[in-house]
């Protein structure tokens, strides 16, 4: 139990002292440390931390007694103290990331490449690569899924479900070129991709992405109707 109190946020002496009132009941600070095994002078910032999050409460006698009458609502407490401290870094990030975007606004050196590609060789990266820039799409797709492609799709059908999916909610301007056994993976009916045109065979195997970047697929010479890798440009 001390692992998962930890992994709500507690550290170690807070949550021996947590199971400790939660199985020895109310006691004062001093027996506290000595059952908890937290030394005395750590024992009362603890306490007050605990109370800060609404996991231990208070009895204002002389000593004072420190008790946790309802172990569920204490971790319901401690769960709402972790998630606002989540919300609290992750505005913060956020925060962060668009300050780092404003930096760099017009820090792209001079004699940078025109052009930048990257090859991805194998069945499993050529699809992370797509399935990747499929996702960084901001405008409009131009796809030409080949049958080459129907057994890494299904293998990974609700990935790929997934991106589809978001390009039209996004309202991407979307067009697949395809043979009829690709279109039985597509998104169900109420998500139909709106411009879809199905061919016997398919020329040629790429994609163009926003109009600026192309995904160009190389099939396996070896062994046809096999992905041997990805061309990024």
């Amino acid at each position: 139990m001390e692992e998962k109190l930890r992994a709500l946020g507690l550290n170690s002496y807070e949550s021996r002292v947590f199971l400790t009132l939660c199985e020895k009941g109310p006691m004062d600070g001093r027996t506290l440390s000595k059952i908890s095994g937290v030394p005395l002078g750590r024992i009362y910032d603890v306490l007050r931390e605990l109370e800060s999050r609404g996991a231990v409460y208070v009895q204002n006698s002389r000593p004072k007694i420190y008790a946790v009458p309802d172990a569920e609502r204490a971790i319901d407490n401690i769960l709402r103290s972790r998630m606002e401290e989540f919300q609290k870094e992750l505005s913060e990030v956020r925060s962060l990331a668009e300050e780092l975007k404003e930096e760099l606004k017009g820090k792209s050196k001079e004699g940078t490449l025109e052009a930048f590609w990257s090859f991805a060789m194998g069945i499993e990266k050529s699809l992370n690569i797509i399935l990747q820039r499929l996702e960084s799409v901001q405008n409009s797709l131009l796809n030409v899924a080949t049958p080459q492609e129907l057994h890494v799709f299904r293998s990974e059908k609700r990935k790929f479900t997934r991106v589809i999916t978001s390009l039209l909610e996004r309202e991407i301007e979307l067009k697949i070129l395809t043979t009829p056994e690709i279109v039985e993976i597509l998104p169900p009916m109420h998500l139909r991709v709106p411009e879809v045109r199905v061919i016997d065979e398919l020329p040629n195997k790429f994609a163009v992405l926003d109009n600026r970047e192309a995904l160009i697929k190389v099939e396996n010479p070896a062994r046809g109707g096999e992905m041997l890798g990805v061309i990024y440009i």
